[in-house]
């Protein structure tokens, strides 16, 4: 039994949205864990970017002793993965929006 927060059965025809259109969605939205996983699984290059992020800017800050350390190697790896969805799909909006 399917529920809202089951994955979708790929495969099949006309099952869930069409993923080569952009929806508009608020800011609460995007914060979703499924938004975010749907998010990065459409978007390769940016998820192996936030894999690198993730990983690699504590390892930075732990050299960056002090509060510029924990800025870099915390807080924004954290805030980053969050807030890139909603940010790259902002920028696709407003760049389709210029060409009209």
């Amino acid at each position: 039994m399917a529920n809202k927060h089951s994955r979708l059965v790929r495969g099949k025809a006309g099952v869930g949205p069409d993923r080569n259109v952009h929806v508009k969605r608020s800011f609460k939205d995007s914060l979703a864990a499924e938004r975010r996983r749907d998010f990065y699984e459409r978007h390769k290059p940016i998820a192996v970017l936030m894999v690198l992020i993730v990983f690699s800017f504590p390892i930075l800050g732990v050299f960056l002793k002090g509060v510029p350390g924990l800025l870099l190697g915390v807080i924004i790896p954290i805030v980053g993965y969050y807030l890139i969805p909603y940010v790259v799909l902002k920028l696709v909006r407003m760049r389709d929006a210029m060409r009209v």
